[in-house]
């Protein structure tokens, strides 16, 4: 009888799901009465939630979004965090790609970053490379953990391989997502992932992979991010022509970089507040004396 009551409840928030919005069944071995929670950003905000058990080790998280978002599940442990003398270090969490459909999570709570993750078409598509990164993301935090280990017994071996190996990892990493944009430009997943090296990438590879990418993906928030993070990489540029701004003197003249057109140009960002920054005004100084006969000026911008 509980089966057919829990059945009927689970056919119940599939049909609620295909007509507003996202089921997700999430089945974890070890949860221990820890709670698990769903995060990710919705209308400039970020949503956290608990979700509802259902059975046992079944909990459901139900919802509706905008467009395709990345989200997460982690699990609130304390036994699985790593101890540190800066404070605690949770475990990873699970990465995957919500949409309003029906997506069913099955995994281990004690590694929840290694869950399986099915239902909607990003997920498919992201399971292509999923099981290598998070194979990788599990090397990465069994050697964390080691790491601070051995550091109980003074030795500082275990950072030295951990940084060894975060490194080569995420060199593997960025290669594994990489690849995947480059081979399905007109996957929704592509333009995601993209969004998220937009501080990693340089101008060259961020403009070349965007341009790459279907037409048809481009009309979302994470499209407009990484457009307008090209044309700010473009505007600071090398060679590239500074943008003008106008501002006012001390003496309440306005003085626009553009009028400076033709001469060597320093713009120093400083504050009164800033000790370095008060403690460099000599060396300014100085440099200005030597070389404003050559056309060399000093700008400082005051924030």
């Amino acid at each position: 009888m509980k089966t057919t009551i829990f059945s009927m409840l689970l056919i119940a928030l599939c049909t609620i799901c295909k007509a507003q919005g996202y089921v997700i069944r999430l089945d974890l071995k070890n949860t221990n009465d820890n709670k698990v929670l769903l995060a990710y950003a919705k209308d400039n905000r970020y949503v956290l939630d608990t979700g509802i058990v259902v059975s046992g080790n079944t909990l459901v998280f139900k919802g509706q979004i905008e467009q395709p978002t990345i989200a997460s599940l982690f699990v609130q442990n304390p036994k699985q965090e790593v101890e540190t003398a800066e404070g605690f270090i949770p475990a990873p969490d699970l990465l995957f790609f919500l949409t309003n459909n029906q997506i069913n999570i099955k995994g281990d709570a004690n590694k929840i970053h290694l869950a399986s993750v099915r239902g909607g078409k990003p997920n498919k598509e992201w399971n292509s490379i999923k099981p290598q990164i998070a194979t990788l993301t599990d090397e990465n935090w069994e050697a964390l953990k080691n790491a601070y280990a051995l550091a109980t017994k003074k030795d500082s071996t275990g950072f030295k391989k951990l940084d060894a190996l975060k490194e080569t990892n995420a060199l593997k990493s960025s290669k594994l997502e990489m690849d995947f944009i480059n081979k399905n430009p007109q996957s929704l997943v592509s333009m995601l992932l993209l969004s998220t090296k937009v501080n990693e990438l340089g101008l060259g590879e961020m403009e070349n992979a965007f341009d790459k990418l279907d037409s048809s993906i481009k009309q979302n928030i994470w499209a407009k991010m990484i457009s307008e993070k090209i044309d700010r990489l473009k505007a600071t540029a090398i060679e590239q022509n500074a943008k003008d701004f106008s501002k006012k003197d001390k003496n309440g003249t306005t003085i626009s970089l553009s009028s400076l057109k033709g001469k060597y140009v320093l713009l120093d960002f400083w504050g009164s507040w800033c000790a370095p920054c008060r403690k460099n005004n000599p060396h300014l100084k100085k440099l200005y004396q030597a070389y404003k006969d050559q056309g060399f000026e000093i700008l400082g911008i005051r924030t």
